[in-house]
């Protein structure tokens, strides 16, 4: 058996066969030779022009050193895909492992939320506060929350109650210039979830007075009667066959009625 071979049997049985690792995952001696590189570390090696068995340049090995030392990352640029390198020191047995972490999708989710003209908070899994952009500040100052705090207690609730699947309803806030519905996704890569503010301070007045909607609203009862149609609707209603305070054909009025009891937000298409 070769000695490559012994050394990548010795990191299997060690590391747990970091070969079928999808990140990258490589090993330095102490005198700056890489000894063991999983497939995944192709484009690292690259990057510096090494190979197994090759010494690193001077700056790779002194960056390396430096960070294993601060217990600090590494990151790197290659082409479209930011790494991280993680370095960690084994001078008892005489090498550095790097571990690399393919962080692009976390960087680019990292920069969004500043450019979002809409409230977007970062909270952890026990509901702190980690971030917040320019936007929401009316936001967090109507639900009374601060960076580096836990939500309230209520607001922290609904939005977890969402995130489980124990509740459909978005929850809605309002401050002094609006109301928001904020639409909560966890973030797996980065072990936090963001909170997206979407402005519904139209929809809300226009829900208040239907008349002023231009689009067609009406409200059925439970049997399926028209108790109010605003004028938009009006050609809508009557090409159904109804009216106010009578009952829509059955064919509109029962999937309407059943979804709302079931609690779907299903469409129904009629011409």
């Amino acid at each position: 058996m070769s000695a490559s071979r012994d050394e990548a049997d010795k990191i299997g049985a060690a590391e747990h066969f970091p070969g079928q690792n999808p990140h990258p995952v490589m090993r330095i001696d102490h005198g700056g030779k890489v000894t063991y590189a999983n497939a995944s570390s192709t484009p690292l090696l690259e990057m510096v022009g090494v190979g197994i068995g090759d010494q690193l340049p001077n700056e790779w090995r002194d960056r390396i050193e430096d960070a294993a030392s601060a217990a600090t990352s590494i990151e790197l640029n290659i082409g479209p895909r930011t790494f991280e390198l993680l370095a960690v020191h084994l001078p008892e047995q005489g090498f550095t492992n790097l571990y690399g972490t393919d962080v692009t999708a976390a960087r680019l989710v990292d920069k969004f939320p500043d450019l979002n003209p809409n409230p977007v908070l970062r909270v952890s899994e026990d509901g702190e506060l980690r971030y917040a952009n320019a936007a929401s500040e009316e936001l967090r100052h109507a639900i009374g929350a601060e960076v580096g705090e836990h939500l309230p207690e209520s607001i922290r609730h609904r939005l977890f109650d969402v995130l489980d699947g124990r509740e459909r309803e978005l929850p809605e806030v309002t401050d002094r210039h609006g109301a928001w519905r904020l639409t909560p996704l966890r973030i797996p890569e980065l072990g936090l979830i963001n909170v997206y503010g979407t402005d519904i301070t139209a929809l809300k007045a226009l829900v208040k007075f239907p008349d002023a909607n231009p689009n067609p609203v009406f409200r059925l009862t439970w049997d399926g009667a028209v108790a109010y149609a605003n004028p938009a609707s009006a050609d809508l209603i009557a090409g159904l066959g109804g009216s106010v305070g009578s009952a829509l054909p059955e064919f509109v009025h029962e999937p309407l009625l059943a979804a709302a009891r079931a609690g779907n937000l299903e469409r129904l298409e009629v011409e």
